[in-house]
């Protein structure tokens, strides 16, 4: 049997010490890992946070990462234990959860963000000067849309007349729905792209003609043929239309929505946008059967007249 040859002291000394330091650095480790604040995106603090849990509870800062919360209660708790990115002092200001319109029309809304926005003109001047400003910031639309006019506003109460959108607008087509859909005015280019004449009569509604001349006029199932025109909106439209109106109801806190009255092709075009990562608004859609349909009416104008007959 070989016998090792015994140690000597300095030997186990020196072994015992390089034990003693590798416990000292891992428990050195553990601590390290046990005190490192947690590192969040954001914090929120010196606010009323609205949180809405099974008590309705309202607490002064929240700790969020990723998008989601990761901690609420007291400034002192949270400041303490987190670390951020970004420090928001809210200064008291409330905050909420995310608002929720139980019947909006989303789709409706984008789209109106393209067309002329004629409610509360006080004359038929300030309409046109309205399209024309319209017109000057979107020059690269074929067709010139807009809504809200009411000559009830006006005085006189009298109809107008498209000699004004004839002479700004002699090649491009516009039309304008009054303010309850019953209603379009429309100049001489929309009028000849819809092969309406002077003395023609339409089942369900009226073309207004005065000395002989068409006004542009057009009441009820008149303006068909002219909407009949507008082409289909492309996958570009629907994405600058919902995300225009994304951006605006974010700003505001609206983050749901139910949208009542969509046609197939709107949410088709909703679904892919969502699906595309290109939409985060979070909907709820009821599709409207096209029985009801006028030729020009979209799905929200629909519902708006129902309601109103």
């Amino acid at each position: 049997m070989i016998r090792r040859p015994p140690r000597s002291t300095q030997s186990r000394s020196s072994a015992a010490s390089d034990v003693y330091k590798r416990q000292i650095s891992i428990a050195a480790v553990m601590m390290f890992c046990a005190c490192k604040t947690p590192q969040a995106d954001l914090i929120i603090h010196h606010a009323r946070i609205y949180t809405v849990d099974s008590a309705f509870s309202v607490t002064e800062a929240m700790a969020v990462k990723d998008g989601k919360i990761l901690a609420t209660g007291k400034n002192d708790d949270i400041l303490k234990h987190f670390t951020a990115l970004e420090n928001i002092d809210a200064q008291g200001k409330a905050v909420y959860p995310g608002f929720i319109d139980a019947h909006a029309h989303f789709v409706g809304y984008g789209r109106s963000l393209f067309q002329v926005d004629l409610f509360g003109c006080n004359n038929w001047e300030e309409a046109v000067t309205r399209v024309k400003a319209f017109a000057a910031e979107h020059p690269n639309l074929d067709w010139i849309q807009g809504r809200g006019w009411d000559q009830n506003r006006w005085p006189g109460k009298s109809f107008p007349t498209n000699e004004a959108l004839n002479q700004l607008f002699p090649n491009k087509p516009v039309v304008l729905t009054r303010v309850d859909g019953h209603a379009s005015i429309a100049n001489q280019k929309a009028l000849d792209l819809a092969g309406i004449k002077a003395g023609q009569t339409i089942t369900g509604g009226f073309i207004e003609v005065k000395n002989g001349k068409l006004t542009g006029v057009l009441i009820d199932n008149a303006d068909d043929k002219v909407y009949a025109q507008i082409p289909e909106p492309s996958k570009e439209m629907y994405t600058q239309w919902l995300q225009q109106a994304e951006k605006n109801c974010f700003a505001q806190g609206l983050t749901t929505i139910t949208d009542c009255g969509l046609s197939y092709r709107d949410v088709e075009a909703i679904d892919a946008l969502q699906k595309e990562g290109k939409l985060n608004m979070r909907l709820y859609v009821m599709s409207v059967s096209y029985t009801h349909l006028r030729a020009h009416e979209t799905p929200e104008h629909l519902v708006c007249r129902l309601l109103l007959e």
